[in-house]
């Protein structure tokens, strides 16, 4: 139905594609690190990761650095099919 294929849009927006492209490209550390190399605010960087994650595209791993906990955002995808009936 149409709510499908809106959802499927909104997923795949251009700026989230770049954000898989860069995260599978230069495997950032860190949303901060994705976020600097994005050139985006980080809090838009953490929510369309967020999204990207619920639907299964990355997925999102804490990891200690040092004392502290940054999460480092990783491509699970190495395609997606899409199959649309009318």
């Amino acid at each position: 139905d149409l709510a499908r294929l809106t959802d499927i849009r909104a997923v795949l927006s251009a700026e989230r594609a770049r954000l898989i492209h860069l995260i599978k490209v230069n495997h950032p550390h860190s949303l901060y690190a994705l976020a600097e190399r994005a050139n985006r605010p980080y809090k838009a960087v953490l929510l369309d990761c967020k999204l990207l994650a619920k639907f299964g595209i990355i997925t999102l791993v804490p990891e200690k650095v040092g004392k502290r906990v940054c999460t480092k955002p990783v491509v699970i995808l190495d395609a997606l099919h899409l199959t649309l009936r009318f």
